[in-house]
């Protein structure tokens, strides 16, 4: 948003105001609607959790759940990111079908080449996360980047996505079994 701001400014376009209004809104309400979702998320599956934690299906549901969070975190994350890199080639007539097509094509090289360190520090740089606690951020940050993609409202993926991590419950579950986190 910044560099097209710098070119209308520098051009003397006329700047929709209004809108860039609400965009910086959603970059503030964003981080911590996640933040607060992962709590919700949290209290609110605790119950579900922990009955779950009584049968051996406890064994295998995390991390299925986990993996299909992963999947709905992607497919969130590249519509926001296809839209917000490569909007500004819509404007000089670029069919959106090849936009989206170039767009899929250079998320998924750049997740190639650079996304494991990336990974890496979200997913151990900034608070140690379980299973559980990987589960919930990641989910608060897909419901929270697809509704606000829904709208056509870009949003800062990377503060939404590491923001749930940052603003999580305590948890102290292993694999296996829960060690008593469940109060």
């Amino acid at each position: 948003m910044g560099g097209i701001l710098g070119i209308g400014l520098a051009t003397g376009a006329d700047i929709n105001v209004a809108t860039l209004g609400k965009i910086a809104q959603v970059w503030v309400v964003c981080p911590l609607l996640v933040g607060i979702m992962a709590i919700g998320l949290y209290r609110g599956l605790r119950f579900l959790l922990r009955r779950l934690d009584e049968h051996s299906l406890w064994q295998r549901t995390p991390w299925i759940l986990l993996i299909l969070s992963a999947c709905y975190i992607s497919f969130s994350l590249g519509a926001n990111h296809v839209g917000t890199a490569l909007g500004t080639l819509a404007s000089v007539g670029i069919r959106p079908i090849w936009l989206v097509l170039l767009g899929g094509g250079a998320l998924a090289l750049g997740a190639l080449t650079f996304g494991a360190r990336v990974t890496h520090m979200v997913g151990r740089g900034i608070a140690p996360l379980d299973i559980l606690g990987a589960l919930f951020a990641q989910t608060a940050a897909a419901l929270a980047v697809h509704f606000f993609s829904i709208l056509g409202i870009p949003v800062s993926t990377s503060e939404s996505s590491s923001d749930g991590s940052r603003r999580r419950p305590p948890l102290a579950c292993s694999r296996s079994a829960c060690t008593g986190c469940w109060h």
